[in-house]
């Protein structure tokens, strides 16, 4: 099943706004990324906000995957970033990914009423911050498990019969339903479950 990916973002206002490319963001004429530069122009520009470099480092996957992005965000900084709420852009740039689609953040993440009215705020709650990392963390651990930012997309959407014929993704709404999924991944890498 083919999943759309839709950007998040607002539509230009038409009050004289620039659209200047995001860090990480993919160009339209190679088709890659000038993540390297960016990443320098990001680290000394924000190198003072640990909730801005968290967020960073979660959602400035490459395309099509999350795994390096991921690896780099761990112990204190995860949790600081939480605590205070993830920016909004946060989520449009793991839409941007392509790791997951604007309908699934609806589905998965905060209703899109919600993010609407977070988008107002500027920030996402704790609560809504911590869904959005649980998310990523588990993408990013079926990426690693299946190799592939492709083969975990098409895992994390296909019924699974451990999960009582569930999609995975459709689980990472609860905690409990991520660590049923995580422990599976696990299962797996170690060729105990198909």
């Amino acid at each position: 099943m083919a999943h759309t990916h839709k950007s998040l973002e607002p539509a230009p206002s038409g009050r004289g706004e620039s659209k200047t490319p995001r860090p990480g963001s993919v160009t339209k004429r190679s088709g890659r990324q000038d993540v390297s530069k960016k990443r320098v122009e990001m680290d000394n520009a924000e190198a003072k906000s640990p909730r801005k470099m968290a967020m960073f480092k979660v959602m400035n996957a490459s395309r099509g995957t999350i795994m390096p992005a991921y690896d780099k965000l761990i112990g204190g900084d995860a949790v600081r970033a939480v605590r205070e709420g993830l920016p909004v852009s946060a989520v449009d740039e793991l839409v941007e990914s392509g790791a997951i689609s604007a309908i699934e953040v609806y589905d998965v993440v905060l209703p899109r009423k919600t993010l609407a009215n977070r988008r107002v705020v500027g920030s996402l709650t704790p609560d809504q911050s911590d869904k959005l990392i649980r998310v990523g963390r588990t993408i990013a651990k079926a990426e690693a498990t299946f190799g592939s930012p492709e083969k975990a997309a098409r895992w994390l959407r296909r019924p699974t019969a451990p999960l009582n014929g569930e999609e995975p993704l459709r689980m990472l709404d609860t905690e409990a339903g991520a660590r049923v999924v995580e422990e599976l991944l696990s299962k797996i890498d170690h060729g105990i479950a198909a």
